[in-house]
């Protein structure tokens, strides 16, 4: 009985940490890291890399003219060096979560999510302020991580960002002082798990793995007469404000039009108020 008992815990566990890395969300106790690379040197739109303890990885890159998306598992020795450089940056372990900018800095500027002593911070500076044995431990990884082949099922990404500083004064710019910015109570965000993932852990992207997921959001919308398009809207919750972003999977020259959010939705004027 004892050991037929352990072995259906066992099979509920590795039940639960499959779901949890089938939809791109790592327990809060694991180390994972997320970021955003943008290179003017070399064009890039933006480049996003995730990056788990176990290997598990994802690459969205897009440039002006094309969109990858790559999706799989490199061998932990690699996110093993990243996540000993992560412990050892100077800059990440700093007080402040802002790092530093540099005006006329030409490079790669980094923005980057991670677990710091079990607290998730964000940091933004230039590639070159976290170190040269952080950006090699984190080249190695991204060279391996490309050469995973292309992901063509994802229907695209959720992401959630934090609405503040000049990003809110722009919306209220738009919106007005006097918008219903109605709360959305926690109970009904977590009807829809990709919404309530990207709120836990902003900046990151929540893979949609169908335009089932992508349809779920669209009714939450419209269901609560949330302000945005289908693929940009904003949203006020008990952990705060924030606006989502849907990254699809095609060029926007690829997919279908952007549709409003719905009757109940509110969409911007093409003047944005």
């Amino acid at each position: 009985m004892k050991k037929a008992a352990f072995a259906l815990l066992a099979l509920a566990a590795a039940g639960a940490a499959w779901a949890s890395s089938r939809h791109g969300a790592f327990a809060a106790t694991e180390e994972a890291a997320w970021m955003n690379i943008v290179s003017q040197k070399k064009g890039f739109v933006d480049y996003y890399f995730e990056i788990g303890q176990d290997g598990s990885v994802i690459v969205r890159d897009e440039s002006r003219s094309s969109l990858t998306v790559k999706r799989g598992r490199i061998k932990a020795m690699y996110a093993k060096d990243f996540f000993r450089e992560i412990k050892s940056s100077d800059i990440l372990n700093a007080q402040t979560g802002t790092g530093s900018k540099m005006i006329y800095y030409k490079g790669d500027q980094l923005q980057i999510s991670a677990y710091i002593n079990g607290e998730l911070r964000r940091f933004e500076a230039p590639l070159n302020k976290f170190g040269e044995a952080f950006s090699y431990a984190m080249s190695e990884a991204r060279k391996e991580a490309e050469k995973l082949p292309p992901d063509e099922k994802v229907a695209g990404f959720l992401s959630a960002q934090p609405l503040v500083g000049p990003m809110r004064e722009d919306f209220i710019s738009r919106v007005g002082q006097d918008h219903d910015f109605r709360l959305i109570e926690t109970y009904d965000l977590q009807k829809n798990k990709n919404l309530m993932a990207a709120v836990k852990q902003p900046h990151r992207l929540i893979p949609l793995e169908s335009e089932k997921d992508v349809k779920a959001i669209a009714d939450f919308i419209t269901r609560h007469g949330i302000y945005g398009l289908r693929d940009l809207f904003y949203v006020k919750t008990t952990r705060g404000e924030f606006r989502f972003r849907i990254q699809y999977s095609l060029k926007k020259t690829d997919k279908p039009e952007r549709e409003e959010a719905g009757p109940a939705g509110k969409k911007p004027s093409a003047t944005g108020k």
